[in-house]
């Protein structure tokens, strides 16, 4: 919730999952630009969420960015290597979750106050 708030006062619009199964739900409901997803969730782990999304059409391409508090060498070679775009661990700073939001989907529309 708090990254989805961070984004949205970005700018950006955000859908949350409750879990993995709900994120997979919503990715083949729609079409996003890009997906964040935790690598520990209940139901479907991160993992299993990437292999899904890869697995099918619609999200084949779709930038998967993981954010974990699993920092180590392995996790992050795992993700990769089963389909992540990038890893960013946390606690992730604003400013670093914009960068990388931005890397993949551009800059948000200007926010009006």
């Amino acid at each position: 919730k708090f990254v989805g708030k961070m984004l949205e006062n970005a700018g950006y619009q955000v859908d949350t999952a409750v879990d993995g199964e709900d994120g997979l739900r919503k990715a083949s409901a729609r079409s996003y630009r890009l997906i964040l997803t935790d690598l520990e969730m209940p139901k479907l782990n991160g993992f299993e969420v990437i292999q899904s999304l890869r697995s099918r059409p619609q999200t084949q391409q779709t930038p998967v960015v993981v954010m974990t508090t699993r920092a180590g060498d392995k996790h992050r070679q795992m993700a990769i290597s089963i389909g992540a775009t990038s890893y960013v661990a946390k606690p992730v700073e604003e400013r670093a979750l914009l960068q990388e939001v931005e890397r993949w989907v551009g800059r948000a529309p200007a926010v009006r106050k």
